[in-house]
């Protein structure tokens, strides 16, 4: 007969287990949405800056390659015994990557926001009603924001 504390022991070991897998399972998801937004947006931003078609995909994949080493790293030196300067290091550069992400989404859904404004003003018809600039750069900065969140929630 199976003592009931090792068997209650057990069931909590495995409801963790799961609840850690769906939360590992929704921040990769949810990066990922982010990432494939974030690319397209700093993509665009590169070649708004004057960078040659074909080597506008090299910006977004440094910023967003910064960003998931850096939270990997923070991850990986969360969970061992080490120095915290190092995981002081990873934990800056992770939040100031992600405020560059932060910064390039606003930058560039505010001037589509007022493109669209223009474009409205103008009596086109869009098909959709746009949002006012400001609204769309605070929708446009979720994504990175929620990264760093999920960044910080899975290093705990």
């Amino acid at each position: 007969m199976i003592d009931l504390s090792i068997r209650a022991a057990r069931i909590q070991v495995r409801a963790l287990i799961a609840a850690l897998i769906v939360a590992i399972s929704i921040a990769i998801g949810i990066t990922t949405g982010a990432f494939v937004l974030s690319f397209a947006v700093q993509r665009d931003l590169a070649l708004q800056a004057g960078i040659p078609h074909y080597l506008t995909w090299i910006f977004p994949a440094i910023v967003d390659g910064a960003i998931l080493g850096a939270t990997i790293a923070v991850v990986a030196l969360s969970k061992i015994s080490g120095r915290a300067t190092g995981k002081r290091f990873f934990l800056w550069l992770a939040v100031v990557v992600v405020f560059i992400s932060v910064f390039g989404n606003a930058y560039h859904a505010r001037r589509a926001g007022e493109e669209a404004a223009r474009n409205v003003a103008a009596g086109m018809d869009l098909g959709f009603t746009p949002l006012t600039p400001t609204g769309a750069s605070l929708i446009a900065i979720i994504p990175p924001l929620l990264v760093l969140a999920f960044t910080h929630g899975v290093g705990i």
